[in-house]
């Protein structure tokens, strides 16, 4: 129980993700085959339902310290968790018992059928050998009320180091319906290779950002860059799989796409970008930030935000591997198999634009907020399908809405170095929050702010300063959506400073009714 201890209060203390994956490897490497089932279960958002109630373990905790109730409750008030409370109280024990995590909750699962008398007396006898940090931990687990998750990529980083398996097959095993009494940890990790190829997807081809237009436009094709999340979704024997280019299986997180279990052929991997859409028409980023922040998708989510997935590439078809084929090819077979594969609800076709020119091109770009649209990608028709990309796709962003914002506050970090600042638009006569940037100025300009702030500095709260709202820089962003979570009841995306406003003064900033103009509904 005490390496497990260990492990969960070094993941709340740890910030890094490499210092999380290092914790986890230092458990496995010590830990008992079916405690590290358990850690993994728990981890991965498992649950253990409640076996004593909060009544009980109150009243235990009373009989335990022998505190007079209103001392108790005060302590309760001032930590504000119960079984922290309790450990915090509780005494060091004479002996400490050596049992692993699998034992201490097969002992409390025994509790729950017990009479409440018996449940105290259970309780008793597990905190007279446990240390008070174990206690915390057994109390959580005793409420059902612990609730320790980490990322099933970072969590299949460490399994994969531990264990030498693919951490693609570890990740689909983690996202998958298991329970650590149906299954031992050996059988969890086996390789079983005639999943593994399966599961794996294809690494995607990236496109690089535009910098000089190509000579021939002949050459090339077009289409929007939609802004949402690359990924491939793959129908291999029967089983489909939803992976993000940050190598991420995220199927579970949308169901929309269940029925490609049947409806998709087997064999087939498409390339594209995932979105949210709703009405027709592409919904912010935002959206699907939020989606992909869950675990689980709720009913409400699935109706504000549905998914769907723009298919803009063939990458595997009858279980053939295509990507040495031309792109125009590809594009062929993907067209000729429409029926087949792209639906009106969730699978779509990115359809391609005209290109009689590159100056049309140009114009397209002008339009591509007004289709909710991040930009354009233009693509070599005989470019093969890489991992490394020498130009044959180009990026070419929209482009950045751009604001007037004043300067409210900086925060000064570790040094001065490592300066953010954060800039504000009115609403009514009140500055609110809009964005958080690393100041990008010359060597003389950022002298002269710095000399600013160190004299108008209004209040100070640690590292940060609340100076005089006098200075206004223009902010540029890639997208903007609404947000109830914001003061300014929206969020931008991707903010970064750009010129010094001087001929400006506070007043004539932007409002924040002027940035509600750039909403898509």
């Amino acid at each position: 129980m005490k390496n497990f201890t260990k492990l969960i209060l070094g993941l709340l203390g740890a910030v890094k993700n490499e210092d999380k994956t290092e914790i986890i490897i230092n458990y496995l490497s010590i830990a008992r085959n079916e405690d590290k089932l358990w850690m993994i279960y728990l981890l991965t958002g498992g649950k253990i339902k409640k076996c004593v109630s909060a009544e009980i373990i109150r009243k235990c905790a009373l009989e335990h310290t022998a505190l007079p109730v209103w001392l108790f409750d005060e302590c309760l008030q001032r930590v504000g968790d119960l079984p922290e409370t309790i450990s915090l109280l509780i005494q060091q024990p004479e002996s400490i018992s050596n049992y692993s995590l699998s034992y201490w909750i097969q002992y409390i699962e025994t509790i729950r059928s017990l009479m409440p008398n018996e449940q105290i007396e259970k309780v008793h006898q597990a905190w007279s050998i446990l240390p008070p940090k174990d206690i915390y931990i057994f109390n959580k687990i005793a409420a059902g009320t612990i609730r320790i998750t980490v990322n099933e990529k970072l969590l299949a980083v460490a399994l994969s180091i531990h264990t030498g398996l693919s951490k693609n097959v570890l990740a689909k095993k983690l996202i998958n319906k298991w329970h650590p009494q149906e299954t031992t940890y050996l059988e969890f990790i086996s390789n079983d290779e005639s999943k593994t190829d399966i599961t794996k997807p294809y690494y995607f081809f990236p496109a690089s950002p535009l910098v000089n237009l190509p000579v021939e436009h002949t050459d090339w094709i077009a289409e929007w860059k939609w802004d949402g999340v690359r990924a491939q979704i793959i129908k291999r024997e029967g089983e489909l799989f939803i992976w993000s280019k940050q190598e991420e299986l995220i199927t579970n997180k949308f169901p929309e796409f269940d029925s490609l279990r049947v409806d998709l052929p087997n064999g087939t991997v498409l390339d594209g970008e995932l979105i949210c859409r709703k009405n027709n028409r592409p919904m912010p980023f935002h959206s699907l930030t939020l989606r992909l922040g869950k675990k689980n998708c709720s009913p409400k989510m699935l109706k504000d935000s549905p998914a769907a997935f723009m298919a803009h590439d063939l990458l595997e078809w009858n279980g053939n591997d295509i990507r040495n084929l031309p792109l125009q090819e590809r594009l062929k077979i993907l067209s000729n198999n429409k029926k087949q594969i792209i639906n009106n609800k969730t699978i779509l076709f990115s359809e391609f634009l005209q290109l009689n020119s590159f100056s049309e091109l140009k114009n397209h770009r002008k339009k591509a907020r007004s289709v909710g649209a991040a930009g354009l990608i233009i693509k070599r028709k005989d470019s093969v399908y890489k991992q490394l990309n020498n130009d044959d796709w180009l990026a070419w962003n929209a482009e950045p809405y751009v604001i007037n914002a004043v300067l409210s506050y900086v925060n000064f970090g570790q040094g001065n170095d490592e300066m953010i600042f954060t800039f504000g638009v009115w609403s009514g006569n009140e500055l609110v929050p809009i964005a958080k940037v690393t100041p990008v100025l010359n060597e003389k300009e950022m002298l002269k702010v710095y000399n600013f702030i160190k004299e108008n500095t209004i209040e100070r709260f640690g590292p940060v300063r609340t100076v005089k709202p006098e200075l206004v820089f223009e902010i540029a962003f890639d997208g903007i959506a609404h947000s109830s979570r914001h003061k300014s009841g929206v969020v931008i995306r991707n903010p970064w400073m750009g010129r010094w406003r001087k001929d400006m003064k506070a007043k004539e900033a932007t409002y924040i009714d002027e940035l509600f103009k750039y909403i898509i509904s």
